[in-house]
């Protein structure tokens, strides 16, 4: 494709990739100290499954609703709360809106989240783990 093209199939191509894990972009190098930089020959695009081994290997554990679980509990803790439809907005690629569902509900028994309702929204709300 020529230069500053965009968009293009090429990129199109590759971001379909991404979002299906299947290939990683990120710097070329990383240094001890210091922010990762890219090399002369620009953004390098690597097999996501020979990058990160140990995370594939991982990933294969799980199963989808425990994914699901852990997707939604890490997102909600480190966002604080988040209303169910934004998650499902977010996460549409990923999870059906059931398996979000029964992520959140999972979740709620688990006491490791709670649904409020504000402003008459249901709100998915961090809680401390115990």
């Amino acid at each position: 494709m020529p230069p500053r093209t965009w968009p293009n199939p090429a990129d199109e191509a590759l971001a379909e990739l991404q979002r299906h894990l299947l290939i990683d972009r990120g710097a070329a190098e990383v240094p001890e100290s210091g922010a990762p930089y890219l090399a002369k020959d620009g953004i390098p695009y690597r097999m996501f499954d020979r990058t990160h081994p140990a995370l594939v290997r991982k990933a294969a554990a799980l199963t989808t609703d425990e994914a699901a679980r852990q997707l939604v509990a890490a997102y909600v803790h480190g966002a604080v709360f988040a209303q169910p439809g934004k998650l499902a907005s977010m996460f549409k690629r990923c999870l059906s809106r059931a398996e979000l569902d029964a992520a959140i509900a999972a979740l709620v028994a688990k006491r490791r989240i709670a649904v409020d309702r504000v402003a008459g929204k249901a709100v998915v709300i961090a809680r401390a783990v115990a």
